[in-house]
Parts: structure tokens; C-alpha cells; sequence
């Protein structure tokens, strides 16, 4: 994180030397660009003319997107929902527990929640008071994304990639529903990749391989 304030730091610098104030003021002005010269002769034959002209926005467009124009399959109604749900809690520091179907438009399921406690409680001072949440269903990507500690998602159904991304905390568990007719140990009920976080190392992690269907995980406590 400090490390992209650092460049936004700098960014702001250099946009400050040269008198501009918003990125919208940047996009087009090509005269701010200098040509270096090329290091080979190949290099030097090359005429950047084309790429360095400047455009000209229309009577009723502009130079960049100003509007929406692919509005987000979700919403992002789940997410609010157990933010407004458990809120109060995290705030009192007490432990509830929340129960919800999930579907597979339900993306990044939990990230509002770990910010909320996040913002309170930091990454890691929330498990002696953790919120509970139980899930059926399938949820979509990023399911448990940047989860702090302190939340405890259990899935009973399955998930889609990026299972645990950016994890700092807590526990994430999936398993199969419990009336299935297939053999388990043949199919996975999680995509991949998933734990893409140093900290989202299994500390406790029931699987045979990687395409095993039970997994669970606790990110180890700093």
C-alpha cells in the first residue's frame, strides 16, 4: 500500500510542475511528451508523428470515457447486505452470526465486511470476536477476498476463482452440500487460482490435491 502511495505522491509532483491539476487535463496533450532520441539506427528511423498527434475532442464527445456504459452484472447487493447487517457488531466489537443464500453473480463476497472490520479493528484484532457468516450456494469470484481477520465465512456448495485473495485473516471453509450423489474426492468445487497471499498459507487445509473438493483454511495470525 505504501508503495502506491509513493507513486501517487510522486504523480502529483510531476503533474504540479507542470501546472495540471486532474488527470482529465492530461488525456490528449501530447505536446507534454518529448521525443528521446534512439539509441540504434533502427531506433532513429522511426517517426512517432502519428502516435503524437493531437486529438481533437467533438462538438459533443470527449477525450475519455465520461459515462458508464456497461453497467456491472452485480450489484454488489450481498456485500451490503452483510455490511449492513453486522455493522453495529463490529463496531461494539461483539460476535453475531449471518446466514445467506449465494449465487455465482455474487462476486468478492465478504470484501465490504473485512473493510469494515478492517477500518475498526485492523487486520488481525477481531478474532477473539469473529462474524460469522454461513453461506449456501455458489459464490462467485473472489469469494473472500482480502479477508481480514475476525470474519469466518463457511460455504456449503462451491466457488469460483480467486478463492481467498489477498487474505490477511480469518478462516474461509467450502464444502459440498451435504445430500450429494457424486464421489467428492472427483470433483473441485473451487476454481482457480485461489490463497494468491502470502498470508492465505493453509494453516489448517483438508485436501488430497489440488483439485480435492474440501478445503479448509485459516490465514495464520501475525
Amino acid at each position: 500500500m505504501n508503495y502506491f502511495k509513493f507513486i501517487a505522491q510522486e504523480v502529483r509532483e510531476i503533474m504540479a510542475s507542470m501546472g495540471v491539476a486532474k488527470f482529465d487535463d492530461l488525456v490528449g496533450r501530447t505536446e507534454l511528451l518529448k521525443v528521446l532520441d534512439g539509441i540504434t539506427a533502427k531506433q532513429n528511423r522511426l517517426d512517432l508523428s502519428p502516435l503524437l498527434a493531437q486529438p481533437k475532442a467533438g462538438e459533443h464527445t470527449r477525450l475519455f470515457c465520461s459515462q458508464t456504459t456497461n453497467a456491472p452484472i452485480d450489484k454488489g447487493e450481498l456485500n451490503a447486505q452483510m455490511l449492513k447487517d453486522a455493522q453495529q457488531a463490529v463496531v461494539d466489537g461483539e460476535s453475531i452470526t449471518l446466514k445467506y443464500p449465494v449465487r455465482n453473480t455474487d462476486r468478492s463476497v465478504g470484501a465490504l465486511l473485512s473493510g469494515e472490520i478492517a477500518k475498526h479493528h485492523g487486520n488481525h484484532d477481531f478474532e477473539d470476536t469473529p462474524i460469522k457468516v454461513e453461506l449456501t450456494g455458489t459464490a462467485g469470484q473472489s469469494f473472500g477476498v482480502w479477508n481480514a481477520g475476525g470474519l469466518h465465512m463457511h460455504l456449503e456448495g462451491d466457488a469460483n476463482d480467486y478463492v481467498g485473495k489477498g487474505m490477511t485473516g480469518g478462516k474461509l471453509v467450502i464444502h459440498p452440500p451435504r445430500d450429494i450423489s457424486y464421489d467428492a474426492h472427483d470433483s473441485a468445487i473451487m476454481g482457480n487460482p485461489a490463497y494468491t497471499a502470502p498470508l492465505a498459507v493453509s494453516s489448517l487445509r483438508q485436501a488430497v490435491q489440488a483439485n480435492a473438493l474440501v478445503y479448509v483454511t485459516q490465514a495464520p495470525s501475525r
